[in-house]
């Protein structure tokens, strides 16, 4: 499952970032940061600043991967050195140490990074592709899991959780009815968007940890 961190993603002329939480098994997740620099602003102090700002009120307790086109070229330290200082006083070690960007009559540079705060088994890269003028960069991380439980996720219909929202929406309903609105669109829009946000708190996201086979089922083969 993917949740968008919506206090993590920035966008200004300086610093661009949109960051989800991948939940990789019931206790375990990884936030994802993917951020991008606008080339040719010099300033890479504030754009430093707003990614220190991002980053560290969850990079202590979270496992984070921070990855993009960041436009700071790792291999000419004179300019990331302030960048590179900042990511690894929070723990995070850079896993693309090769040029990602090489043009004919310039000198190659590596402008698209990835970061990882934890340790596990992982395989990163380059991929010589010329469909921008950076190459793409990928992290494969080796995750355990426990096999012979798996997590379902599922709504709450419990007959408790079905009442509440009949009776929060039939409050709402009243009030509804009695507003002056316009515009068809509108008026949906306005209807859903509380229908859905009492859905959430009346019938909230459950976990449960079941056993490998009531789910994948494996007796139920071709032949029955």
């Amino acid at each position: 499952m993917v949740r968008p961190i919506g206090q993590m993603s920035l966008i200004n002329e300086l610093f661009e970032s949109c960051a989800v939480r991948l939940e990789v098994s019931r206790n375990c997740f990884i936030d994802i940061l993917g951020v991008y620099r606008p080339p040719g602003n010099e300033n890479i102090h504030n754009f430093v600043e707003y990614l220190c700002d991002v980053v560290s009120p969850n990079a202590v307790n979270r496992r984070m991967c921070v990855i993009g086109d960041v436009n700071i070229d790792l291999l000419k330290p004179s300019m990331s050195d302030l960048y590179v200082n900042c990511m690894k006083s929070l723990s995070f070690k850079s896993h693309i140490s090769e040029a990602t960007r090489i043009r004919e009559g310039s000198t190659p540079s590596c402008l698209d990074h990835i970061w990882i705060n934890f340790e596990t088994n992982m395989h990163s890269g380059i991929i010589l592709a010329d469909i921008t003028d950076h190459f793409p960069v990928f992290a494969i991380l080796s995750m355990k899991f426990n096999k012979n439980k798996l997590c379902k996720v599922f709504r709450d219909h419990s007959s408790l959780a079905i009442e509440r929202l009949k009776y929060e929406m039939e409050k709402y309903t009243c009030l509804f009815l009695e507003s002056n609105y316009t515009c068809v669109n509108e008026m949906m829009r306005e209807f859903m968007e509380t229908f859905m946000k009492w859905y959430d708190e009346c019938c909230s996201i459950l976990r449960k940890e079941v056993p490998e086979g009531s789910i994948r089922k494996p007796w139920l083969t071709k032949g029955l």
